[in-house]
């Protein structure tokens, strides 16, 4: 399962809106000078995952995905956990230079694999 928060300001949102505002300073945690907090801002993904299978193998997530100046250029991270592992979560951040920069994300996919073997992907609406 993906989750996904595009944190757009440094304001901090109305208390109406809880579950945003404890992202938001979940994510801002830290940050003391408008500079750091500037940094922060982009978009934030976590990837949880489960898979009883220990003895297959080491776990790698893959994450892929496509910004809004980059054009068609794919853009790949990932996070491996050892092989006893049978659940967690990867995080992966498209923040500060690298958001302003390559800006929103405009694609992603998000792939488990276990031993080389791909178990399981997600993808957003718009991945081809």
């Amino acid at each position: 399962m993906v989750k996904h928060l595009h944190l757009k300001t440094t304001n901090v949102v109305s208390r109406d809106q809880m579950m945003l505002r404890g992202e938001q300073n979940s994510k801002l945690y830290g940050a003391v000078t408008k500079e750091e907090r500037r940094d922060r801002l982009g978009e934030y993904f976590a990837v949880n995952w489960e898979d009883e299978q220990v003895a297959m193998g080491e776990v790698k997530i893959v994450f892929t995905y496509l910004q809004s100046s980059t054009a068609s250029k794919q853009h790949v991270m990932s996070e491996t956990f050892p092989a006893s592992t049978t659940s967690g979560k990867a995080e992966f951040d498209i923040i500060g230079e690298a958001h302003r920069e390559g800006g929103r994300i405009l694609a992603w996919k998000a792939e488990l694999f276990r031993g080389g073997k791909k178990l399981s992907m997600e993808h957003s609406y718009l991945w081809q």
